[in-house]
């Protein structure tokens, strides 16, 4: 838990404004946003929809999103991901999660709106051992998202967005939207 902290700390110490999602990078600007989603659970749902003990299951991820202005209207996105996994009667597996690799394309723009689209490439990292769903997937996935924002005062500081996507998957499970 003190590591946790000591992360946390060190990152808020490096914060700053967060931009809209559909805004492009100016070009030869960057940034990097790193989060994590820390899970743990005691139940699950089973084949009928309702929940069920299951042994005490923990993941941990830790998400960094680079993106960089190749030009004003094209922005480069890497993203990779890392995790850490633990089920009580189990072994801990950690390693590399899916890394994102793509481009997002700014389309129309105003004073306090822009609309752009985005296409990712998503790379699976390591297999977890067991086979359990919440794990994750291991086939290659395929973004494509529409996205549209409009910012209100302070700077662009407040904002509200609106985006459609589909991934493509090549393995289980089902594409979506």
């Amino acid at each position: 838990k003190h590591f946790r902290f000591t992360i946390l700390a060190l990152f808020a110490s490096c914060a700053s404004p967060v931009w809209a999602d559909p805004y492009t990078r100016a070009n030869g600007e960057g940034r990097i946003i790193v989060n994590g989603i820390f899970n743990n659970a005691s139940k699950a749902f089973d084949d009928d929809g309702d929940t069920a003990n299951i042994d005490d299951y923990k993941q941990n991820n830790i998400y960094i999103i680079g993106e960089y202005g190749i030009t004003d209207d094209i922005t480069a996105i890497v993203a990779p991901s890392f995790r850490h996994i633990k089920q009580d009667g189990g072994e801990s597996d950690s390693g590399l999660g899916y890394t994102d690799v793509g481009l997002k394309y700014r389309i129309a723009h105003g004073d306090d709106w822009t609309a752009s689209v985005q296409g990712l490439v998503r790379i699976p990292g390591e297999k977890y051992a067991d086979p359990l769903a919440q794990v994750g997937q291991v086939g290659m996935e395929y973004d494509i998202k529409a996205c549209l924002g409009h910012s209100f005062c302070l700077d662009k500081k407040l904002f509200v967005t609106a985006e459609l996507g589909y991934r493509f998957r090549s393995d289980d499970p089902p594409n979506e939207y």
